[in-house]
């Protein structure tokens, strides 16, 4: 084994490597790094439309209906004794489909054994597992609203105060539109922000102007907000998240009202679903999802959790929602 030769007086930063470690660990221990912590699951913009738990399908259909109502004026009529012809109604459907996605975590027993931090470890990554599925959950919104098929803004142009009354625009002129929310990536609301402050409205209102900026407390323990109501008293509310898609030098945010992008679930619960290691097992039927542990074969000696979801995503009916992508280069 090695030896060193420790010169006289015996100094601390000499035998340092020998008979004890240079540092010490502060009582927090673990921090977690920088990330993006926005629930949109829990903010309620994404309704659930539908379980196919027990259905024998895996995919849920959602119709909606036209030519009635407010969209469908009355005839008037030549005679009182001329026919009324029946009038055609109009019916479509959108489609969610189920999918399943997972996430392992796996330690060895000799980790467990002689780890030093009881914080990092296989039962403290089990319950970071739901934050896990709110990520996919944000994701998978954010990927859904990518594809919508009208676009406000430009992939070659960073984001306007004339693109943002372009999409104010689009609701005030879609009668019967119900309020939307904006879904964004923060280099996005960094250029609008920017592009307002030359506007000769806030030119001499450095209160107005703050408003805007977007970095009040205003979530648990003072983290920047992700949720700004009304930018700019326009009428939209703005969601900011990583999550926005990137694609084709352009980044693809996107704006409706709620209910525009639905989700659906297999709830799973004991009585569907029996785990083979049922010890432990923890079940969010209303997330669809069911947390595990693994009895790992071959002689291994490791420990093993594992998150299984069975959810799914779709755009409601363009008929029915204002549906814009929001893009501006990247």
């Amino acid at each position: 084994m090695p030896v060193s030769s420790i010169p006289g007086p015996f100094s601390n930063s000499a035998m340092q490597g020998q008979i004890g470690l240079a540092y010490t660990y502060a009582a927090m221990e673990i921090q977690i790094e920088l990330q993006d912590q926005l629930d949109v699951h829990g903010m309620g913009l994404v309704p659930l439309v539908g379980d196919v738990a027990g259905s024998g399908s895996d995919v849920l259909r959602v119709t909606d209906l036209g030519n009635v109502g407010f969209s469908l004026p009355m005839v008037a009529l030549a005679s009182e004794t001329d026919n009324v012809v029946p009038s055609p109604i109009n019916l479509g459907y959108e489609t969610v489909t189920i999918a399943q996605f997972g996430l392992a975590q796996s330690e060895t027993y000799f980790a467990q054994a002689i780890g030093r931090d009881s914080s990092v470890n296989i039962n403290s990554l089990k319950s970071l597992m739901v934050q896990s599925w709110m990520r996919t959950f944000r994701d998978q919104v954010a990927l859904t609203g990518s594809a919508f098929g009208t676009v406000v803004g430009s992939t070659a142009t960073q984001l306007s105060v004339d693109d943002h009354l372009d999409l104010a625009t689009e609701y005030r002129t879609n009668l019967g539109s119900v309020r939307p929310w904006a879904m964004i990536d923060g280099t996005q609301l960094d250029q609008l922000i920017r592009s307002y402050r030359v506007e000769p409205a806030f030119q001499n209102s450095t209160m107005d102007f703050s408003s805007m900026l977007g970095l009040r407390d205003g979530m648990p323990q003072g983290k920047i907000t992700q949720h700004i109501p009304q930018l700019a008293g326009m009428g939209i509310d703005f969601v900011i998240t990583d999550s926005v898609v990137q694609s084709g030098g352009g980044r693809l945010g996107f704006s409706t009202p709620v209910g525009g992008i639905g989700w659906g679930v297999a709830r799973t619960s004991p009585d569907r679903i029996t785990p083979a290691n049922s010890v432990g097992a923890l079940y969010a039927p209303d997330f669809g999802l069911l947390i595990e542990e693994l009895t790992v074969g071959g002689g291994q000696t490791t420990r093993e959790a594992r998150a299984t979801a069975f959810i799914g995503f779709a755009a409601g009916s363009a008929r029915v929602h204002v549906q814009r992508r929001f893009v501006s280069i990247i």
